[in-house]
């Protein structure tokens, strides 16, 4: 009789896995408190979806809009500052930031 051996994901594969399942509640947190106005907590959770995944440049936008919003200037500038290093040619982050 063979037997058949479950699958069993690679540590690296784990790893990602809970980051993607993470990153997906952060990005939905954040959402829902930027939704409510509530905005320096959805800089916050923005900011945690960023440090899982930092190629996610549209987040780190959401989070300097965030952070604007919330009257937390320097840290709005700081985020696209942030976003420029990602994606130096970003739109909106240049109009944002004074040259």
């Amino acid at each position: 009789s063979a037997e058949t051996k479950a699958f069993q994901p690679t540590p690296e594969l784990t790893d990602l896995l809970v980051k993607s399942d993470h990153s997906n509640a952060y990005k939905a947190l954040a959402n829902l408190y930027f939704d409510q106005g509530n905005y320096l907590y959805a800089a916050l959770s923005y900011g945690q979806v960023v440090r899982l995944n930092p190629m996610l440049v549209e987040f780190r936008h959401r989070q300097g809009i965030s952070y604007y919003l919330a009257g937390e200037w320097g840290h709005a500038a700081a985020a696209w500052e942030d976003m420029l290093h990602y994606a130096p040619n970003h739109p909106q982050a240049k109009m944002y930031l004074p040259q």
